[in-house]
Protein backbone atom coordinates (compact mmCIF):
# COMPACT_ATOMS: atom_id res chain seq x y z
CA UNK A 1 0.00 0.00 0.00
CA UNK A 2 1.13 3.50 0.79
CA UNK A 3 2.78 2.66 4.10
CA UNK A 4 6.06 1.08 5.04
CA UNK A 5 7.93 0.25 8.20
CA UNK A 6 11.70 0.04 8.38
CA UNK A 7 14.02 -1.31 11.02
CA UNK A 8 16.40 1.17 12.68
CA UNK A 9 19.27 -0.01 10.48
CA UNK A 10 17.18 0.39 7.31
CA UNK A 11 16.08 3.97 8.15
CA UNK A 12 19.09 5.26 6.22
CA UNK A 13 17.30 4.10 3.04
CA UNK A 14 14.40 6.56 3.47
CA UNK A 15 15.83 9.20 1.08
CA UNK A 16 16.19 6.53 -1.63
CA UNK A 17 12.70 5.00 -1.51
CA UNK A 18 11.33 7.04 -4.38
CA UNK A 19 11.18 7.20 -8.16
CA UNK A 20 12.30 10.82 -8.03
CA UNK A 21 15.88 11.65 -8.94
CA UNK A 22 17.65 14.11 -6.68
CA UNK A 23 20.44 16.62 -7.03
CA UNK A 24 23.96 15.37 -6.32
CA UNK A 25 25.99 17.52 -3.89
CA UNK A 26 29.57 17.83 -5.19
CA UNK A 27 32.52 19.38 -3.35
CA UNK A 28 34.97 21.10 -5.73
CA UNK A 29 38.45 21.97 -4.49
CA UNK A 30 40.41 24.89 -5.95
CA UNK A 31 44.13 24.72 -5.19
CA UNK A 32 45.96 27.78 -6.51
CA UNK A 33 49.57 28.75 -6.99
CA UNK A 34 49.76 32.35 -8.18
CA UNK A 35 47.35 32.45 -11.16
CA UNK A 36 47.48 28.73 -11.89
CA UNK A 37 45.31 25.91 -10.55
CA UNK A 38 45.39 22.16 -10.09
CA UNK A 39 43.10 20.74 -12.79
CA UNK A 40 42.80 17.22 -14.14
CA UNK A 41 41.37 15.61 -17.27
CA UNK A 42 38.07 13.82 -16.54
CA UNK A 43 37.91 10.14 -17.50
CA UNK A 44 34.14 9.71 -17.17
CA UNK A 45 30.88 11.38 -18.14
CA UNK A 46 29.66 13.99 -17.90
CA UNK A 47 32.45 16.15 -19.33
CA UNK A 48 34.73 13.23 -20.21
CA UNK A 49 38.02 14.53 -21.59
CA UNK A 50 37.54 18.06 -20.21
CA UNK A 51 39.81 19.72 -17.65
CA UNK A 52 38.09 19.91 -14.29
CA UNK A 53 38.51 21.07 -10.76
CA UNK A 54 39.03 18.05 -8.51
CA UNK A 55 35.83 17.11 -6.76
CA UNK A 56 33.52 14.41 -5.57
CA UNK A 57 30.34 13.59 -3.69
CA UNK A 58 29.65 14.88 -0.23
CA UNK A 59 29.04 11.72 1.77
CA UNK A 60 26.63 11.20 4.64
CA UNK A 61 28.24 11.85 8.04
CA UNK A 62 31.08 14.07 6.75
CA UNK A 63 31.40 17.82 6.77
CA UNK A 64 32.71 19.83 3.82
CA UNK A 65 36.36 20.16 4.99
CA UNK A 66 36.43 16.40 5.67
CA UNK A 67 35.01 15.72 2.20
CA UNK A 68 37.61 17.94 0.52
CA UNK A 69 40.46 16.20 2.35
CA UNK A 70 39.06 12.73 1.59
CA UNK A 71 38.50 13.49 -2.10
CA UNK A 72 42.01 14.87 -2.62
CA UNK A 73 43.59 11.98 -0.71
CA UNK A 74 41.60 9.16 -2.32
CA UNK A 75 41.53 10.43 -5.90
CA UNK A 76 44.87 12.22 -6.21
CA UNK A 77 47.00 11.18 -3.21
CA UNK A 78 47.35 14.88 -2.34
CA UNK A 79 47.23 16.22 1.22
CA UNK A 80 45.51 19.58 1.59
CA UNK A 81 44.91 22.24 4.18
CA UNK A 82 41.29 23.33 3.89
CA UNK A 83 40.81 27.12 3.69
CA UNK A 84 37.20 28.09 3.00
CA UNK A 85 33.87 27.53 1.33
CA UNK A 86 33.56 30.07 -1.45
CA UNK A 87 30.20 29.46 -3.10
CA UNK A 88 27.29 27.11 -3.57
CA UNK A 89 25.79 26.90 -7.07
CA UNK A 90 23.08 24.85 -8.70
CA UNK A 91 24.28 23.46 -12.04
CA UNK A 92 21.97 21.93 -14.64
CA UNK A 93 23.70 20.03 -17.44
CA UNK A 94 21.75 20.15 -20.68
CA UNK A 95 21.80 17.89 -23.70
CA UNK A 96 19.95 19.70 -26.42
CA UNK A 97 16.95 21.24 -24.66
CA UNK A 98 16.74 18.57 -21.95
CA UNK A 99 18.34 18.87 -18.50
CA UNK A 100 20.05 15.54 -17.92
CA UNK A 101 21.95 16.16 -14.66
CA UNK A 102 21.72 18.51 -11.70
CA UNK A 103 24.54 19.17 -9.26
CA UNK A 104 24.85 21.30 -6.15
CA UNK A 105 28.42 22.59 -6.58
CA UNK A 106 30.16 23.53 -3.35
CA UNK A 107 33.30 25.45 -4.30
CA UNK A 108 36.06 25.32 -1.71
CA UNK A 109 39.65 26.50 -1.59
CA UNK A 110 42.62 24.71 -0.11
CA UNK A 111 46.40 24.75 -0.12
CA UNK A 112 48.90 21.95 -0.40
CA UNK A 113 52.61 21.50 0.20
CA UNK A 114 52.64 18.43 -2.07
CA UNK A 115 54.24 18.57 -5.49
CA UNK A 116 51.40 19.41 -7.89
CA UNK A 117 51.27 20.44 -11.52
CA UNK A 118 49.34 23.70 -11.91
CA UNK A 119 47.74 24.91 -15.15
CA UNK A 120 47.05 28.39 -16.45
CA UNK A 121 43.26 28.72 -16.53
CA UNK A 122 43.12 31.42 -19.22
CA UNK A 123 45.43 29.52 -21.59
CA UNK A 124 43.32 26.37 -21.17
CA UNK A 125 39.86 28.00 -21.11
CA UNK A 126 38.46 25.99 -24.07
CA UNK A 127 39.47 22.69 -22.43
CA UNK A 128 37.95 23.45 -18.99
CA UNK A 129 34.36 22.61 -18.04
CA UNK A 130 32.56 25.92 -18.51
CA UNK A 131 31.00 25.93 -15.02
CA UNK A 132 34.39 25.26 -13.41
CA UNK A 133 35.90 28.13 -15.38
CA UNK A 134 33.09 30.45 -14.29
CA UNK A 135 33.52 29.44 -10.65
CA UNK A 136 37.27 30.08 -10.78
CA UNK A 137 36.85 33.47 -12.42
CA UNK A 138 33.91 34.80 -10.40
CA UNK A 139 33.64 33.11 -6.99
CA UNK A 140 37.09 32.46 -5.52
CA UNK A 141 37.31 35.77 -3.68
CA UNK A 142 34.07 35.19 -1.80
CA UNK A 143 33.60 33.22 1.39
CA UNK A 144 30.39 31.80 2.79
CA UNK A 145 29.44 29.75 5.82
CA UNK A 146 27.45 26.55 5.67
CA UNK A 147 26.26 25.57 9.10
CA UNK A 148 26.18 21.94 10.16
CA UNK A 149 23.17 21.19 12.32
CA UNK A 150 23.28 18.20 14.64
CA UNK A 151 19.77 17.03 15.41
CA UNK A 152 18.83 14.37 17.94
CA UNK A 153 16.24 11.83 16.90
Amino acid sequence: GEFYKLSKTAESLIPYITNKKSILPVVLIAIRKENKFFLYKRKKRPFEGKLSLPGGRLLIKENIPEAAKRIMGEKFNIRIQFKSINSVSLEHVKQGKEKIHSFLLILTTATSDDKIEYLDVDKNKKEIISSDYELLKNYLNKEIKIHTLLTKN
